[in-house]
């Protein structure tokens, strides 16, 4: 009796663990599952996922040499606003003839290479395409960061009388960071701006190209100012730290653009948080990234005879 007893209690036992180990895991499920989907349809990643457009590479080429003459003036006028070096730039538009190609071959690197990871990179699994989608979007600028340095080095030979290729070495470390942060701005913002344009205020697809760019090039350019900051800085006085560039720009701050009758622990907390998030710069940096994207993908776009007809 006493025997059977226990193993009723036993059985119970038994049944009652084995729905509660099932409750348990469908919870887990449900909670992982859920999960994933916040993760996919975060809009970081849906903007990240966003598939390339086939590459014209005749019409970028184009678009990259007009646009580089833009990105050159700018650029030089940007160096001159952050640098401390007292000599003026001699000419606004320094070595095209290295510029020029090396604009297109840049500009050109970032959509092909984001193309064919695209291309490398297609999983059914919803999940695993989000992830693999930071490849496209991310390694292009990494790697494109030595044809990037070649450009902003002819830049700073007014300043830095060093050879082209020991002075695009220079700042090399938060270049990459803003090639990246360029790099996703001219490929993937833009086209995730550009197709969620109303059609209501935008009707023709160059309209909206125009516009995606235009949000892109803002974002874009705030995000990567510092970063352009600290490499052309260490580019142009090579002789000096990041650390001492971050001091310059956070007392430049404090002298020209603060009162002077601040307390000094007031006075440094606002004076970096000025030079982070209000630098120097930034309205010619925001400008500069702005006018190349809609140059870059205005021009590309009206030129691409295959992509206009659709």
């Amino acid at each position: 009796m006493l025997r059977e007893l226990r193993s009723r209690v036993a059985a119970r036992a038994a049944v009652a663990v084995s729905a509660l180990a099932r409750r348990t895991t469908r919870r887990s499920v449900k909670n992982e599952t859920r999960g994933e989907k916040i993760f996919v349809s975060h809009p970081c990643i849906r903007a990240i996922s966003t598939r390339p457009k086939r590459v014209n590479v005749a019409a970028v080429s184009v678009a990259a040499a007009f646009e580089s003459y833009y990105r050159a003036m700018l650029n030089t006028l940007l160096n001159s606003t952050v640098s401390t070096v007292a000599d003026a730039p001699a000419t606004m538009f320094p070595n095209m003839t290295v510029q020029i190609p090396t604009r297109m071959l840049y500009i050109n690197g970032f959509k092909l290479l984001r193309q064919a990871f695209d291309d490398a990179l297609r999983s059914d699994d919803r999940e695993a395409r989000a992830y693999e989608s930071l490849i496209p979007a991310l390694l292009p600028g990494v790697l494109m960061t030595p044809v990037s340095s070649i450009l902003e080095a002819c830049n700073a030979e007014y300043a830095n009388p060093e050879p082209l290729l020991r002075r695009a070495a220079r700042g090399a470390t938060f270049r990459c960071g803003r090639e990246v942060i360029f790099g996703l701005g001219l490929n993937n913002l833009a086209d995730y701006c550009e197709e969620r344009v109303p059609r209501d205020v935008a009707t023709s697809k160059l309209a909206r190209n125009a516009l995606g760019s235009v949000a892109a090039g803002v974002v874009a350019g705030y995000f990567s100012h510092v970063p352009h900051n600290l490499s052309t800085l260490a580019m142009l006085e090579p002789g000096r730290s990041y650390g001492d560039h971050w001091r310059n720009l956070v007392a430049n701050a404090r002298a020209n653009r603060l009162p002077a009758n601040l307390p000094p622990a007031q006075a440094s907390v606002l004076a970096n948080a000025l030079a982070l998030f209000l630098p120097a710069g930034l309205l010619i940096r925001t400008t500069q990234i702005v006018g190349s994207f809609c140059l870059l993908n205005g021009i590309s776009h009206a030129l691409d005879v295959s992509r206009t007809d659709e």
